[in-house]
Order: structure tokens, then C-alpha cells, then sequence
């Protein structure tokens, strides 16, 4: 069932009745709608006076976003959704993606940075929705790419959002807040932190929530919420927040972008009190389908197919995903590269992307193959293989330890757990083609959207980053393995035929993990006490450290080594009020 006030996303602007209305929450107080038409209004003067026609457009604050977005198509010009303001995409946008920026950007590349006209007059035209736009991702080689779009395809989306609400059909109350931890950079947070409280004339939260200490906090404000999320977010919700203040008042809860697995489904359900609407979709297609998995009376979470989306028709040939429909650029049906298999109501299962292919040595490799003949050996859990931006584009890991992987790397080292899984690829790959980087983590690192990109997998083969696997975290206490780099600089010339690793370097490392284990902020460490190193620490060894959390303020630690001989002990102490 539609919102009451709903309007096509083309005609927002013409809506009337609803100027003292609100518009969108801020931590600086309430913006009407007559706000956002004359901001609206201020930036299509300004537009116009600068004779620009493609105007990129980025901001964290959304009501500058989506006044300079509205400006920009009242003024008809072509809008560039820049996927971040890095210096790659700035380049890009100054090398001709755009010739004028609007919002918040570290550098402006030579372009024009414009600021708003002067103005109290509200906009009220209506848009031309056959206006093209073009929407940025980082891309899968961490260039960005651009994706065209019309603007009247996003309105059918949004269209569908309202009308459907993804699987969770039924009018919200009209007092409902939309607050978000998805930028509105992303096409998923486009439509739905944006486009769709606007068409739906629904007040927005105009920050991005970035953490679950503020979900918690806005959240608690509004008698209803939505809550727009990624699933990396939802998958490490803390539950010593105060989620009672919440209680009934997020009514819903949609997320995409990438994988939520079942245990991180009961998690949410646990603390929010109900199970998020999952989409499924990309930046070329929009949403696909979507499911919401509701654990059973035992907290079992079913294995729920995917349902195909009102606007969208779904088929399989020969194992992919084809869809068709009017919110895509093409009138025919497209391949989307996801794997999946049709069931005979209608409703289909995905399988992840289809295979990825690397070239080695000027041979083809599959990414694919390597990842899944590594978990075959029931050493690894998880992996990601990809190739590094080095001069010889070098084939890398990086791979969750399985319980037998953990045994072997505490007992005989990472070369000799390395060793195996070579092993177990020279049965499919030639040894030229075999991994040459490996690295080993308790989970597969994601970016804000949940998504394991290059820009989240390449830091971590820096040597001077600390390789934590843990192992167990119960309460107050944790263990884990840290694994010590052989190529980690710390061991230059300290010493020389004899290298060991600095106390200075363990201790550093110690921290950083207990930080992160813990959820602790490390500007809050002040000292150590009680610290004793009881043996070297060699190039290339696997450790067992255990934490045992005392209180806000104190975290003790032992270090063991490969035989379970004591390394290092002691206590890390934090000062001020936790965060």
C-alpha cells in the first residue's frame, strides 16, 4: 500500500500543502519542505548562472545532497553520482565526467566548486524524467566505473519500493523517520535514503548513522523508524547497546550490498527485534529480488529462496541469472553474471557471482577454482584469491583458518600450512600459477556495504599490520593466533644472524587487536603494567594470545609460542570514560 502522500519522484517538486511539513531531522533542527524548495530553487539559479551541464554532486549532509540533486535536474543538467573524492575519481570528473561540483569534496580537480544563489523562492517545477545521470563505483579493479542511467528508471524503483515496500507490504505510519547507515553516494542509499522519502514526502535523518551507537541513539528519538543498512553493519551489531530503547520502534529494516549469513540474521532479530528485508540486486539492475528470513521458535533461520520484485521477470540459461525489466536500460533482458537456479514457484536461489578469471603468466586462472579447491581441503573456512597492484599484478590470498587450519598453524607454522594448500592446488593448477601471498584472518575483511574489495584486502599485506585469527570470544575473555610476518620490517637489523622481534613492535600489536577485540577505543590506552617477555620471538612464528578483559579499564594478556611455552604477559591499562 502506497504512502498517503506519494508523489511520481518527477513531480516532488510541484507537490502542494505540505511546505510547513517536515523535510528532514538534523542535529541542528527540522527543515520544512518550503526549506527544501528554496534550497532546491538556490542551487538551479545557481546552475544556471554558471552554464555548467554536468554537475557532480557529493555530500555526507543530505539535505545538501538532495536539494543540489533536485536543483541540478530542475535546471537540467546531467547529474554525476561520484562513488567517493578520491583523486582517482576526481580526475576523472575533471578530465570531463563533469564540469561543476556541488557539495563537499577534499579537492576540486580545477573544477568549479559552486556555492547556492541567493533566494527565497521555492522551486515548484516539474522534472524531465528522460534526464540521463551517470552513478559511480569503485569498480572491481579499483578504477571507478560509471554506470548511465535515466532518471526515469530510478523512479520506477522508487515507485516499487513505496507500492511494495520490498516484501513488507503495508502503510507505515506517517510519523515514520527513514535513518540510514548507507550513503546516498551508493544506488542502493540513492534510492532509498533519498529518492524515496521525498517521493513519499517522509522525513529523513539528514546524517548517515556510520556506527550502531548512533542507530541506537537516533533511533530511540522517533516513535517509528526505517532503517536502511548494510549488511556489514548489521553482522557486528554489539549487544551492550541499549537496544530496549528501541523496542517497537524500528518497524523496519532493508539491507543490501552483499551477504548476511544466518547467524547474522538471529543476531539482528535478537537485539532489533525483527528480521531485515535482504535485496538483492547491483548498480546496473537495481533491485532483483529480495526475502526476509524470520528465525523459528528453536532461533533456526530458514533458507528462504529469493522472490523476484514486482517490476522485475527472472529466468536461468545455462546456470545464470537473466532479468528484464522497464527500471533497466535495455529493453530486452540482461545477464547479470550471478549464479542461480529456478525453482517452480517462480522464486529462485543465488548462488554468488560467476566464476572470476585472473591472467598468470599468461595463463587464465580461475579465482573461483582456487577459492573453493581451498576450502575443499577443510583447512580453510573462506577465501578470497585476487592479484595485487604490484609491477608483476602477483596472485594473493587471503583466507579464513577452518579448526584443522588453526591446529596447523599453531603447531607447525603458516610456511608449513602454506605448503599444504599449494599441495592441494597442483592437482588443478600449475605451480606458476599458484598463489604467491598469503594472508590469514579471522573473517574476510568488507567494506561499509559488506562488500571484500581491493581496497579492503590490499592493506592487509602491508607486513606491519598485525595477522590476528581469532579463535574464541566468550564474555570477557578471548584467544587467538597472531601470526608473525617474516618479511615484517620491524626485524631489520634487530639483530643481525639472529633477528627477533622488538618488544616495542609485539606490544604495539597486542594493543591493536585487544582494541579491536574488544571494541575499545585505543586513543583511551595509557600504559602497560606487569609486562614481562619470557622469550624471542622469531621471524615467521605463529602465537597464542589470550585476553582476559578486567573491568572498562584493563586488559590482561598472555603470549604463548608455538609449543605453548610462554612468550610475553602483562596488563594493558585504559583511562577515561569508554566511548
Amino acid at each position: 500500500m502506497p504512502s498517503r502522500l506519494y508523489a511520481d519522484p518527477a513531480r516532488v517538486l510541484t507537490r502542494s500543502g505540505i511546505d510547513d511539513r517536515i523535510c528532514m531531522h538534523t542535529p541542528d533542527g527540522a527543515r520544512t519542505w518550503r526549506d527544501f524548495l528554496v534550497a532546491v530553487e538556490s542551487w538551479r539559479l545557481a546552475i544556471l548562472e554558471s552554464g555548467a551541464r554536468r554537475v557532480a554532486v557529493f555530500s555526507p549532509n543530505l539535505f545538501e545532497m538532495a536539494s543540489g540533486v533536485y536543483g541540478a535536474w530542475a535546471a537540467g543538467a546531467l547529474v554525476v553520482f561520484p562513488a567517493n573524492t578520491s583523486e582517482a575519481m576526481v580526475r576523472l570528473l575533471a578530465e570531463g565526467a563533469a564540469d561543476a561540483l556541488i557539495g563537499q569534496f577534499e579537492t576540486s580537480g580545477g573544477l568549479p566548486v559552486l556555492a547556492p544563489a541567493a533566494t527565497d523562492t521555492p522551486c515548484r517545477m516539474e522534472i524531465d524524467d528522460q534526464l540521463p545521470c551517470e552513478l559511480y563505483t569503485s569498480g572491481s579493479t579499483g578504477i571507478p566505473a560509471g554506470i548511465p542511467k535515466v532518471i526515469r528508471k530510478l523512479f520506477y524503483e522508487v515507485e516499487n519500493i513505496d507500492k511494495g515496500q520490498y516484501g513488507r507490504a503495508g502503510e507505515l505510519p506517517e510519523e515514520t523517520v527513514v535513518i540510514s547507515s548507507v550513503s546516498a553516494q551508493h544506488i542502493y542509499g540513492l534510492l532509498f535514503y533519498m529518492l524515496w522519502p521525498l517521493a513519499a514526502a517522509r522525513p529523513a535523518w539528514g546524517e548517515r548513522l556510520a556506527n550502531p551507537e548512533a542507530v541506537v541513539s537516533i533511533a530511540s528519538r522517533f516513535s517509528k523508524v526505517v532503517w536502511i543498512s548494510s549488511p556489514a553493519l548489521l553482522k557486528r551489531l554489539p549487544d551492550y547497546l541499549d537496544w530496549q530503547s528501541t523496542s517497537g520502534r524500528i518497524c523496519r529494516i532493508f539491507t543490501a550490498g552483499g551477504p548476511i549469513d544466518a547467524t547474522g540474521i538471529a543476531h539482528v532479530n535478537t537485539l532489533a527485534g525483527i528480521s531485515p528485508v535482504e535485496v538483492l540486486g547491483s548498480s546496473e539492475a537495481g533491485g532483483i529480488a529480495c526475502r526476509c528470513r524470520v528465525p523459528d521458535e528453536s532461533g533456526n533461520v530458514p533458507d528462504e529462496p529469493w522472490s523476484p520484485l514486482p517490476l522485475m521477470t527472472v529466468k536461468t540459461l545455462e546456470g545464470l541469472l537473466w532479468v528484464k525489466s522497464p527500471q533497466l536500460e535495455t529493453d530486452g533482458w540482461m545477464q547479470t553474471g550471478d549464479r542461480a537456479e529456478m525453482l517452480p514457484d517462480g522464486r529462485f536461489r543465488h548462488y554468488g557471482r560467476a566464476d572470476r578469471v585472473a591472467k598468470i603468466a599468461e595463463k587464465r586462472v580461475s579465482l573461483t577454482g582456487i577459492e573453493t579447491l581451498l576450502v575443499n581441503t577443510g583447512l580453510v573456512a573462506k577465501a578470497r584469491a585476487f592479484q595485487l597492484a604490484d609491477a608483476k599484478a602477483s596472485l594473493a590470498v587471503v583466507a579464513v583458518p577452518a579448526e584443522k587450519g588453526c591446529a596447523e598453524l599453531l603447531q607447525h607454522g603458516k610456511k608449513s600450512l602454506v605448503d599444504t594448500l599449494k599441495t592441494a592446488l597442483l592437482t588443478s593448477f600449475e605451480r606458476v600459477c599458484l598463489p604467491r601471498y598469503w594472508r590469514f584472518v579471522q573473517a574476510l575483511p568488507e567494506d561499509h556495504m559488506g562488500k571484500t574489495t581491493l581496497d579492503v584486502l590490499t592493506p592487509l599485506f602491508d607486513a606491519r599490520v598485525p595477522q590476528w585469527v581469532l579463535q574464541e570470544k566468550t564474555g570477557d575473555a578471548a584467544r587467538g593466533l597472531l601470526l608473525v610476518s617474516a618479511n615484517a620490517p620491524f626485524f631489520k637489523g634487530h639483530f643481525d644472524g639472529f633477528p627477533i622481534l622488538p618488544g616495542l613492535a609485539q606490544t604495539q600489536w597486542l594493543i591493536e587487536i585487544a582494541c579491536r577485540t574488544f571494541g575499545i577505543d585505543p586513543m583511551r590506552f595509557s600504559g602497560i603494567r606487569n609486562l614481562k617477555f619470557s622469550r624471542p620471538v622469531r621471524p615467521g612464528e605463529t602465537l597464542l594470545v589470550e585476553y582476559t578483559r578486567q573491568g572498562e579499564d584493563a586488559v590482561a594478556f598472555t603470549v604463548r609460542g608455538p609449543a605453548l611455552e610462554q612468550t610475553a604477559s602483562g596488563k594493558l591499562i585504559f583511562e577515561g570514560e569508554p566511548a
